[in-house]
């Protein structure tokens, strides 16, 4: 077998491991390797490119998923260095163990929309700040057996703050179900009109909460065992509050806080 021949075949084995890797097709060696660098997934350019082969890559930002609308399976699987994730609302999919292992991330923002399959965030377990992204405005509906999966929840112990974008509607069952280190305040922006089931049930850590006029429902057990709540910050005034529909399962605290009618934010 000549030199020229196996070298033939081993570029075409590289091209079909590319391949394979970023789910493209490529007919030479070259454009297979420039998608890499655009992106060590997808549009990171170079730099980040280098930082990933390296293991130094620190921070993923939204634009580096400009034009895509799905994180690869295994795509940082093990980048023990990404201490922030920032993931824009065009994508809608995140693959198999994408950001397994990913054990330094502090920071996370993604679309409340999205599904967390039970291993994308296998060992990602010191997030202290979550933020959402509206995605579709309305947020993933978890269960008793799906929760457990998401980052927030495998960070419950560290999770000490959650930000809420404009343009989300409805936050979704079990989202911070037993989200125990989630302390301080929480802002349920305007626009929300649904809090579902057990959405933050066992946060006990919670202290105050602001609520907006468009809350129509607040659904059984939103904020069960949330023992922590002492003040609540309503938009509307107290004919609205009486207006809206709270579960009387599991929903105890909010009789019991103090609430603040026609309140525009929480005070300093």
């Amino acid at each position: 077998m000549s030199a020229n021949f196996k070298c033939a075949n081993i570029i075409r084995a590289l091209i079909a491991n590319i391949a394979a890797v970023t789910g493209e097709s490529y007919d030479n060696l070259t454009t297979a390797i420039q998608a890499l660098k655009n992106g060590y997934g997808q549009g990171g350019g170079e730099d980040k490119f280098k930082a990933f082969n390296a293991g130094t890559l620190t921070e993923i930002s939204e634009e580096d998923f400009e034009g895509t609308t799905a994180i690869r399976a295994y795509q940082f699987m093990g980048q023990t260095s990404i201490l922030s994730v920032s993931i824009p609302d065009n994508v809608s999919s995140i693959g198999a163990s994408a950001f397994n292992g990913c054990s330094g991330i502090e920071y996370l923002k993604l679309p409340i929309s999205m599904d967390i399959g039970s291993d994308i965030f296998t060992g990602v377990s010191n997030v202290k700040t979550i933020e959402f992204n509206p995605g579709t405005g309305v947020g993933f509906d978890y269960s008793y057996s799906t929760y457990k999966y998401t980052p927030w929840y495998l960070s419950a112990a560290n999770i000490s703050k959650v930000i809420f974008s404009e343009g989300i509607t409805k936050i979704g069952k079990y989202t911070f179900y037993d989200c125990v280190g989630l302390k301080g305040d929480v802002i349920i922006p305007s626009g929300v009109t649904l809090i579902n089931t057990y959405a933050f049930r066992g946060c006990a850590g919670i202290n105050r909460i602001y609520i907006p006029k468009s809350m129509a429902t607040i659904s059984l057990g939103a904020f069960d065992l949330c023992t922590g709540i002492t003040d609540v910050y309503y938009e509307g005034a107290e004919r609205d509050w009486a207006l809206t529909s709270i579960s009387t399962t599991g929903n105890d605290i909010l009789s019991s806080a103090t609430i603040h009618y026609n309140s525009t934010g929480l005070p300093e």
